[in-house]
């Protein structure tokens, strides 16, 4: 899917259009030609301009009215003598549009460029959120259970008191198992 900057005028490519035959129109024009914006169909606004590139292929020259609406856009032929896949694009706000594709990554206006501390900041407040998982379970606590339960050492399999180690450090112990003769247990954890 293409992007498109909302409002500004701009050439989009569009084709294969084909007649019935299945041979390639090279005489169509912008009448022939139509738009849905959001998935309400509109002809063209009077600009725009259809230039045949050959093998069936046009350059569509769209206005800024084209392109007035920011969502889903479809450029399809609407004469019956001719057919053509539709050719979607997304419409985007221009301050949107400017930050992914006109304006450098870490420039004013552009996309921010987070540095290494800035990464490690972020995942860390991820994986260290109060209540991440379930009431004072952070997800880091989560992955650690996780890990230890199905990657580290344990001792007492099978028994009644069964001890998860630590996946990379075997001297922690992260979470101990007491089970009763009714199958009941009681977990506590070290996380």
């Amino acid at each position: 899917m293409q992007l498109l900057r909302l409002s500004t005028v701009t050439t989009i490519p569009v084709g294969p259009v084909l007649d019935s035959a299945g041979l390639a129109v090279i005489t169509a024009v912008i009448g022939d030609f139509s738009i849905s914006k959001n998935g309400t169909n509109t002809a063209l606004a009077a600009g725009a301009t259809a230039t045949s590139i050959g093998n069936g292929m046009y350059n569509i020259a769209l206005i800024a009215g084209n392109v007035d609406t920011a969502g889903r856009l479809l450029v399809f032929v609407n004469n019956t003598a001719m057919s053509m896949g539709p050719f979607p694009y997304t419409v985007l706000l221009a301050s949107v549009f400017d930050a992914m594709i006109t304006n450098e990554a870490g420039a004013n206006n552009g996309l921010m460029i987070a540095t290494a501390t800035e990464r490690n900041a972020i995942a860390a407040a991820l994986l260290d959120l109060v209540d991440g998982v379930e009431s004072t379970l952070t997800l880091r606590q989560a992955l650690r259970a996780i890990a230890a339960m199905l990657a580290g050492n344990v001792e007492g399999a099978q028994t009644a008191s069964e001890i998860f180690r630590a996946c990379k450090n075997a001297g922690t112990t992260r979470i101990t198992n007491a089970g009763d003769a009714s199958g009941n247990r009681t977990i506590t954890t070290n996380l």
